[in-house]
């Protein structure tokens, strides 16, 4: 996995139009606090991980907040940085477009705290993803306690 430090400038390589806060989809019982707070749990460094079959794919996913808007990146392990586009935040789903040298790629997914998992479709499968928020540590396996 790429760990991208908050000083690597990256280069963006497509552009997208970040989405106003205001107008992320939220349920109707959300409130504004609650965005609020999905929004900022979800800012900063994630290491990002698919398992295509033929290969993996390894590189960072990057959300800030541009203005009163989220944005999005891909950093790929070689630092090249391609914009998501699309990107949406309604509760705990999450979904963006990848634009690709292959194609448009749209990703959907489910933020559980410091992690989230989707997947995308390819032209001949649907692909698992997992992300993990830099700096955060996975819980170490349950081990039962002997009577």
């Amino acid at each position: 996995m790429v760990r991208v430090t908050p000083s690597a400038t990256p280069t963006v390589t497509a552009s997208s139009t970040p989405v106003p806060l205001a107008a992320t989809p939220v349920a109707p019982a959300q409130t504004a606090t609650s965005l609020s707070s999905a929004v900022s749990s979800l800012l900063g460094d994630w290491s990002f991980q698919a398992e295509t079959g033929e290969r993996d794919i390894a590189g960072a996913l990057r959300f800030q907040v541009e203005g009163a808007e989220l944005a999005g990146l891909f950093i790929g392990q070689r630092g090249n940085a391609t914009a998501l586009a699309n990107l949406r935040l309604a509760g705990n789903q999450i979904s963006w477009d990848l634009v690709a040298v292959r194609g448009t790629y749209h990703l959907e997914g489910t933020v559980s705290g410091s992690s989230m998992s989707g997947t995308f479709r390819t032209i001949t499968r649907t692909v698992n993803w997992t992300a993990v928020k830099e700096g955060a540590t996975a819980l170490p396996a349950a081990t039962p306690t002997p009577r």
